[in-house]
């Protein structure tokens, strides 16, 4: 094998979270959008990548609204093509 045509499999990669820093020690920067977004915004197994910028369209301004309201979670991930079904 050329020196120049290393297989990927040879490589290790590691993702490390970014660290806090903004206006509070709560914050992170989006490596994505690059706003400062509070820890609870954020993706949780530490990309770095805000839930706005992983599914624009598809998180609500208030999760708690969501079943208080006529939302259909099943229609929204329906555009994205995941179908939902419920054990009963």
């Amino acid at each position: 094998m050329a020196p120049s045509s290393v297989e990927p499999s040879c490589y290790e990669i590691e993702i490390l979270p970014p660290q806090p820093r903004g206006p509070s020690q709560n914050s992170f920067i989006c490596l994505c959008c690059q706003r400062s977004r509070r820890s609870q915004l954020m993706d949780p197994d530490g990309c770095g990548i805000c839930d706005d910028c992983l599914s624009p369209g598809l998180v609500p301004e208030r999760p708690s609204a969501v079943h208080s309201t006529m939302f259909s979670e099943n229609a929204a991930l329906s555009r994205v093509g995941v179908a939902i079904t419920t054990k009963r």
